[in-house]
């Protein structure tokens, strides 16, 4: 739990309190507000010196660091920590903890509990005595961050009752899972010369060499204190430099800011699990720590696949150790030894990838060892910042998100890292190619950690595909603005004829006007209508004849050709000009026809695997030829036309068969694309119509014809989730949370009569008057598209005062321009406002928060809650008794911090956000300033 927090006089740093039941473990965040009162947390190494004793050890504390008023620290619980103010500005700062035993525990209760917030875990460990639990806690929680152990054995009652609280340390250690070890030096300081064999056996016992590093005794003079001072003060200053070193030469040295961190959670680590030590290298949260080892395997056996020919080895080697290299280490990160990342994080996918056992023309053959030679080999060479070439290493590992006009793909985090922000929010300026270096000038538009993403799909449905297109214009004229409603969105999912729509208008950027006129025409093409006036009963059987042997009623020719008209022969789903600077994803649905498994085509390389199967494929077409095939095959519906060969992935058909409603499907794929978040902020299904559940018969059998078992199991089917959208919406529902109920809204349009054939295209005119008059509440979905455009960021830490936390943050408006959304708002209503819960914080659009040149919005609120993890809803107010929710809300702030958190600090757009029209800061354009919080006074 992070919290940045008032000057507090209180040193406790760790306590321990028991009940019947259970230990509770306190971390009062003390570590935190001393570190990020250092003027450069990031870049100073602190060293820690942790000491044991009673009255020996305060008066050492006070006799060699006086800056310190070590005097007027209390004695207390298992540690106490402070800054020696003699080192603040120094690269490698000392931080003082010390441990008085047998002191007192400060209270859970009281006036320290309302200073500041303690976080609290409950520890497993119950079969401990009282004297031993604080042991147990120093050996395997602090000594993985101290440098140095100093004991005071007079304190302890002398060399022999010295050596036994050293072995109690030995005996009470526990293993680590993940093999990473941290130990710290040990230092005896000593009046006595009784017993000292005693004191030196302590190094023969057989844990001693897996708890401490290095053993060193400290013999002084009773009577010389002017001397025994300066030789503990030389003595420990070298211990100090010699446990620095040592580390460093081990890439163990943390920074500050990373130290805090990490001690954050080895605190929630060790209550989670107490019978292992905590393990730095897990706890950091390491970059590789991260990555789908499946999926990082499925990508390098695909880039070892066309490593064919005369490639030398070393070559391949080198290729793929720098591709590790660049995942495995980023400037604000700690880098710890090549040697534990490779084996921690890179040998199991390596495991998991059939290396190529031929014999290349380099010599040699391409193994994990070699790999791991060439690993440990660059990370000597390894710069600061990263070069276009790391680039090009960085993408065998991460999928491409999004396609540069050269042709390059690029991720998002590679935007994030490499390139400028732009004007509006989240929004990246590509200048160049770092690939190629060639030209591009685009701009590109990604997902705020603090957005949960939305979802747009389209149902199926042949002919009735003119219902959806209708409704959809019918909702865009409703929201009253100029962006179309689908750029509200950040994934688009169509099926069967819905899909060459969704492809119509995000692909080729129609408008929905020009869209449903092309779809009449294209529907009128592929199911021309077959006037019989003669003969009709012979006409029609001649045709079912010819539909039987053929295996479709219409021409599938025909329905390729006005496809290739429609979305040329060189249109590819993964490139730049189908692709929106928004970010919008794209998945269209098919069907396999040898197996009827769901199969998706995008637009997008997802981020993560899913963890069970889907029961879906991604598929990906390797040959630019047979991308215009996405729009044929998930047409291609049973009966009506063919199913079309695509090489590589066999027969496929209409999508329709198994997914009809792509809402389901759609969702699993936002869990793929933005994995980590827990519910979508928004989903909206539009329908193609249906007919309304007939009353329920109570008669018997209705004849052969009606209820034998076939017409019983063609009603099954066609009603069936898979095939019918509306029932798949109602199952869909019945499955969600009922409080996330809210965000998910289906456009529909129900038929008093029987729906319309596939290929009845002579009911489009009808179709388009019936949806076009019908009365529908659209109100509900306005306001919630609305309010789903505006995303809340804080801009500092929360900060506690007086028992409650003031937050401060900012809320954004995804569109560059706010200006046609804030009007068509004011246009709804008079008086819309921000709120948190039933709280009025601000005018919706006040005057500082619009700029008038550009429409760049940003407005600044501030608000009190008791706890960063209760649950506030900030909504925009439309009316009194009329609100919705923006983006991500309801929800803790204590998520606002962990998603705004990266590599140990709060971030947010804020510090970046820039006006356009000024191409300035936005703060100048405004009456207040952000940024982060200024340095609270010391706490040493």
């Amino acid at each position: 739990m992070v919290s940045i927090l008032l000057r507090c006089a209180h040193v406790q740093w760790l306590d321990l309190d028991q009940t019947d039941s259970h230990w509770t473990l306190t971390d009062s965040g003390r570590l935190r507000r001393i570190i990020s009162d250092l003027p450069h947390p990031d870049r100073q190494q602190p060293s820690v010196v942790f000491f044991v004793g009673k009255r020996c050890k305060a008066e050492t504390l006070r006799a060699l660091y006086t800056s310190n008023n070590v005097s007027r620290r209390a004695a207390h619980g298992v540690a106490n920590v402070l800054l020696d103010q003699t080192s603040d500005m120094a690269p490698h700062p000392v931080l003082l903890a010390d441990c008085t035993l047998d002191a007192t525990p400060t209270s859970l209760a009281g006036p320290w509990r309302m200073c500041h917030e303690a976080h609290r875990v409950t520890l497993a460990q119950h079969d401990l005595l009282d004297q031993d639990m604080v042991a147990f806690i120093q050996v395997n929680l602090l000594f993985s961050f101290s440098h140095v152990v100093c004991v005071f054995a007079d304190d302890l009652g002398g060399n022999r009752a010295a050596a036994r609280y050293v072995e109690k340390w030995t005996k009470l250690r526990l293993g680590t899972a993940g093999g990473l070890d941290v130990r710290p030096h040990l230092l005896v300081v000593t009046t006595e010369s009784r017993d000292m064999d005693a004191l030196m056996q302590v190094e023969c016992h057989s844990c001693f060499d897996l708890t401490f590093e290095s053993f060193y005794i400290v013999v002084l003079d009773k009577i010389a204190v002017m001397s025994n001072r300066e030789k503990v003060r030389r003595i420990l200053n070298h211990v100090i430099v010699d446990a620095r070193q040592l580390r460093q030469e081990r890439h163990l040295l943390l920074s500050a800011s990373a130290l805090a961190d990490v001690f954050s959670r080895a605190v929630e680590a060790i209550g989670q699990d107490a019978t292992t030590r905590v393990d730095l290298l897990t706890l950091s949260q390491h970059p590789a720590h991260s990555l789908a080892r499946s999926l990082v395997a499925r990508r390098l056996q695909h880039f070892l696949s066309l490593a064919v020919g005369p490639c030398p080895t070393s070559t391949i080697d080198q290729l793929l150790a720098s591709a590790l290299l660049v995942q495995g280490y980023i400037p604000t990160t700690h880098s710890f030894a090549p040697s534990i990342v490779f084996d921690r994080f890179f040998r199991p996918i390596l495991d998991l990838v059939a290396l190529p056992p031929r014999e290349s023309t380099g010599g040699g053959s391409v193994t994990a060892v070699s790999i791991r030679e060439q690993f440990a080999s660059l990370f000597l060479h390894l710069g600061i910042h990263c070069t276009a070439r790391d680039l090009r290493r960085q993408v065998l590992l991460r999928p491409a998100e999004r396609t540069l006009s050269c042709g390059h793909p690029i991720c998002e985090e590679c935007l994030d890292g490499y390139y400028a922000p732009g004007y509006g929010v989240y929004t990246y300026v590509v200048d160049a190619c770092l690939v190629c270096g060639r030209h591009v000038a685009m701009a590109f538009k990604v997902k705020g950690p603090t957005v949960m993403p939305s979802l747009l799909g389209f149902d199926g449905g042949g002919v009735r595909g003119v219902v959806a297109l209708v409704l959809a214009r019918r909702l865009q004229d409703a929201l009253d603005v100029p962006y179309p409603f689908w750029e509200f969105f950040h994934s688009v999912v169509g099926t069967s004829v819905d899909g060459v729509i969704a492809l119509d208008l995000i692909v080729h950027r129609s408008s929905l006007d020009e869209s449903l006129a092309r779809f009449r025409r294209w529907v009128t093409q592929i199911f021309p209508p077959k006037p019989y006036r003669c003969l009709p009963h012979c006409h029609k059987l001649r045709d079912l004849l010819i539909w039987l042997v053929r295996d479709s009623k219409y021409d599938s020719r025909v329905l390729e050709t006005v496809m290739q008209q429609a979305f040329g022969t060189t249109q590819r789903l993964f490139e730049a000009s189908s692709q929106s600077w928004s970010g919008l994803r794209l998945a269209i649905m098919a069907t396999m026809a040898s197996t009827s498994q769901l199969c998706i085509f995008t637009n997008y390389g997802g981020r993560a695997d899913h963890h069970r199967d889907p029961g879906y494929r991604l598929l990906r077409p390797t040959k630019m030829a047979e991308e215009p095939l996405v729009a044929r095959v998930t047409v291609a519906a049973p009966g009506y036309l063919r199913p079309k060969m695509v090489q590589g992935f066999g027969l496929l058909q209409d999508g329709g068969l198994r997914a009809n409603n792509p809402i389901e499907a759609g969702l699993w794929e936002l869990d793929s694309i933005w994995p980590g978040h827990a519910r979508p902020r928004l989903v909206l299904s539009v329908g193609t119509g249906y007919q309304g559940s007939p009353a329920h018969e109570l008669g018997g059998r209705r004849g052969f014809w009606y209820d034998s078992f076939m017409p019983r199991i063609i009603r099954a089917f066609l009603s069936s989730p898979c095939l019918h959208g509306q029932n798949s919406w109602i199952s869909l529902l019945n499955r969600v949370d009922k409080a996330a109920q809210v965000d998910f809204f289906r456009l529909n349009l129900e038929f008093e009569e029987e729906e319309p054939a596939l290929d009845d295209v002579a009911q489009i005119p009808w179709l388009c008057e019936l949806t076009t008059n019908t009365t529908l509440n659209l109100i509900p979905y306005r306001n919630a598209i609305w309010a789903s455009a505006f995303l809340f960021e804080l801009i500092e830490q929360p900060l506690l005062s007086r028992g409650l936390y003031t937050c401060e943050g900012v809320i954004y408006c995804s569109f560059q321009d706010a200006r046609p959304l804030l009007q068509a708002i004011r246009r709804a209503y008079t008086g819309p406002h921000i709120a948190l819960d039933a709280k009025v914080l601000s005018r919706l659009g006040g005057d500082d928060d619009c700029c008038s040149g550009c429409g760049f919005f940003q407005s600044r609120v501030k608000f009190e809650v008791r706890h960063l993890d209760i649950t506030v809803d900030l909504s925009i107010a439309f009316e009194k008794e009329t609100r919705r929710h923006i983006s991500s809300f309801p929800n803790t702030m204590q998520w606002f911090v962990d998603k705004q958190t990266r590599d140990g600090q709060l971030r947010s757009w804020h510090s970046v956000a820039k006006c356009p029209c000024s191409g300035s800061d936005r703060k100048r354009k405004t009456s207040w300033s952000g940024g982060s919080a200024s340095k609270r006074a010391r706490n040493g």
